[in-house]
């Protein structure tokens, strides 16, 4: 499990002092000097509004917004490139976010054991309750309200805009230890992730019905998102791409392109009814076919 202490710290950030550097060495020698300090300006600007980025939504303004974890702040940028950075007293130690039914985008503050709100304006509220405990992946589900994970007290939360929490848990010996990501699923349910003592892939009904998936495919199963073909792809820790169908059948692909150790990260389903993945540690995009074929970028 990877806590707020101990995750993967991505590098993507660093291409903008790439960039910075290109642009001065493409500048005649006579604005070198200023071009150097205007560049050199601009990459600092862009790292401190960037800094341990970590969830990624579409906005309903048609940019990205993202948490920044360890500077405790809220990013958007536009498809142009153009950053902006939000801070508020409402915002401890943010991991995942999404975009909600109210038009405002909503965040788990991990820290603080809160659910922050942010709208497209920049203003930042939050939410407490004793049903919130150290919550990290959010999504908005069908029934028009927030659910997330609560890794703090292994339940699986659900709140209104409003501010009221509902907590589900499973009970016995196969309850859920370490839930972590959490997609709405093509079936109208609500699918996540357990990767602390049990590897498993769960489903929660919006009336709290939770029944859970496990398969010696799984292995410490990371992010989910819901595929083309009406299943739920994800992310093994240590055993490439997965892959759930809405009763439960796992299959696992293990392909040239999918880094199985270190573990493939984040997933989504692209616009080309393929699946699209981040290997964290050699610095790669990759795309799997619905049939498992993989291309590494």
């Amino acid at each position: 499990m990877r806590t707020s202490t101990t995750r993967r710290w991505p590098v993507r950030y660093l291409w903008l002092g790439t960039l910075a550097v290109v642009a001065t060495l493409l500048q005649p020698a006579s604005t070198a000097a200023a071009g150097r300090s205007i560049g050199q300006a601009a990459a600092q600007a862009a790292a401190n509004a960037i800094h341990r980025p970590q969830g990624i939504t579409a906005g309903p303004d048609g940019a990205l917004w993202f948490t920044n974890q360890s500077s405790d702040s809220i990013g958007r940028i536009t498809t142009g490139g153009n950053v902006s950075n939000f801070t508020g007293s409402g915002i401890d130690g943010p991991q995942q976010i999404t975009t909600g039914p109210d038009g405002a985008l909503w965040f788990t503050n991990y820290d603080n054991s809160s659910i922050g709100r942010i709208t497209t304006g920049g203003k930042v509220s939050s939410f407490t309750d004793k049903g919130i405990s150290r919550p990290y992946g959010i999504t908005t589900g069908p029934d028009g309200d927030l659910w997330f994970t609560n890794y703090g007290n292994n339940t699986i939360g659900r709140m209104t805009t409003s501010g009221v929490v509902t907590d589900y848990q499973k009970q016995g010996v196969n309850g859920i230890r370490g839930p972590y990501a959490i997609a709405a699923g093509p079936d109208g349910a609500l699918w996540f992730t357990v990767n602390f003592d049990v590897n498993a892939i769960g489903r929660i009904t919006t009336s709290g019905k939770i029944t859970l998936y496990s398969s010696g495919a799984l292995s410490f199963p990371d992010a989910l998102t819901a595929g083309p073909d009406g299943a739920l792809w994800f992310t093994n820790g240590t055993h490439a791409i997965g892959r759930i169908t809405a009763s439960g059948k796992i299959t696992s692909f293990s392909r040239k392109g999918v880094i199985v150790s270190p573990p493939p990260d984040g997933i989504t389903a692209g616009p080309d009814g393929a699946l699209w993945f981040t290997n964290y540690y050699d610095n790669s995009v990759a795309r799997i076919t619905t049939a498992g074929v993989v291309t590494r970028f």
